[in-house]
């Protein structure tokens, strides 16, 4: 019985040593990943600027520490292309693209970061709008340099100019 009791306590110890008790195992099953998100389609755009966003559905177990939208007239953008930050945390965030050029393609990914790195949702694109034609619809001279009225040849003069919309906006 003896024998027994020392060969039970001996098998029970190399069956301990043998377990891995760390971080993938038993006492800390909790894994971190990077997080996962969606791309709002653009809107609102205009000949130098639009909207778009995202939707941060998981945070990849660890905070996001920063959020936004990476874009680039080439596909696939980053975080090392232009980029907005919106904030921090999970959830849906709205993004203002701004100095973009009239009649462009451009690409949009919203971004999310935490400790284990940066993630991209699905790539969307738009085209900006053309910029709005201006002409002149009439003019009045409020100064000329000779105070005559008239408005001579290498003359300064101060002009109130009124224009008008040939294009659209």
């Amino acid at each position: 019985m003896r024998y027994l009791y020392i060969i039970s306590m001996f098998a029970s110890i190399l069956l301990l040593a043998g377990c891995d008790l760390t971080r993938d195992n038993i006492l800390d099953d909790k894994s971190i990943y990077l997080p996962k998100l969606t791309t709002t389609d653009a809107y609102s755009i205009t000949a130098f600027s639009a909207i778009s966003g995202g939707t941060i559905n998981s945070d990849g177990g660890t905070p996001i520490t920063t959020r936004g939208v990476c874009w680039s007239t080439s596909s696939s953008p980053t975080i090392g292309d232009s980029i907005t930050i919106n904030g921090e945390g999970i959830g849906k965030y709205a993004s203002s693209i701004s100095n973009l050029n009239p009649n462009t393609k451009y690409y949009v990914r919203a971004y999310a970061t935490n400790s284990v790195g940066t993630a991209y949702g699905n790539q969307v694109s738009f085209t900006t709008s053309s910029a709005p034609m201006m002409g002149f619809s009439k003019y009045t001279v409020l100064d000329d340099s000779n105070d005559d009225g008239i408005i001579n040849k290498g003359e300064a003069v101060t002009l109130k100019v009124y224009l008008k919309n040939n294009g659209t906006s």
